[in-house]
């Protein structure tokens, strides 16, 4: 995904941007505060994809006589679900970067991330689909609404740095006025 990010096409206003003053800091002017907040939320995320699927976990009638065999399966829930939505939200995310300010409604298509997100998305899911790749891993199979669950925590990244975005531009554009 690096890599298909560093081959985005140039924002068509670039040079009109003031540059960057070489005494300062790469991460000046919030750029570190961003990757921050945004590295937080990330976590936040997963923390509670692995809070909801230890508790939604919808057991069998012989994990409710065994206190042990529900507490494992009530983890192993929790983790495919964490494990899930860390991978995939970081993977969304990947558009959120592409630039500080643009949407990325509005942003030129960048083939390579979008190759690169696909071929993402479909290792991932292989660790998930096949008993035995899940076996390696150490994952179980989630239901419909815990696969919608974590698409929603997955997907929660882009819509917050959208709105973060879309608040930046309307206070930068009512300062230019």
């Amino acid at each position: 995904m690096a890599i298909a990010i560093g081959l985005e096409p140039r924002e068509d206003n670039i040079m009109e941007e003031k540059p960057r003053d070489a005494s300062k800091s790469f991460f000046a002017g919030g750029l570190g505060i961003k990757i921050g907040w945004q590295g937080v939320m990330l976590g936040v995320l997963s923390f509670a994809a692995f809070v909801i699927g230890f508790f939604i976990y919808p057991a069998t009638q012989a994990e409710l006589q065994d206190a042990e065999l529900l507490r494992a399966s009530r983890l192993m829930n929790a983790s495919t679900m964490t494990f899930m939505v860390l991978a995939l939200s970081q993977l969304f995310h990947a558009f959120n970067i592409k630039s500080q300010q643009k949407s990325i409604l509005k942003s030129k298509v960048n083939k390579f991330l979008i190759g690169a997100f696909v071929l993402s998305l479909a290792l991932q899911l292989l660790t998930i689909v096949f008993p035995f790749t899940r076996e390696i891993f150490h994952l179980s199979s989630l239901n419909l609404v815990e696969w919608l669950i974590v698409l929603a925590l997955s997907i929660t990244p882009v819509i917050v740095v959208e709105t973060q975005k879309l608040i930046s531009r309307l206070i930068k554009s009512k300062k230019e006025r």
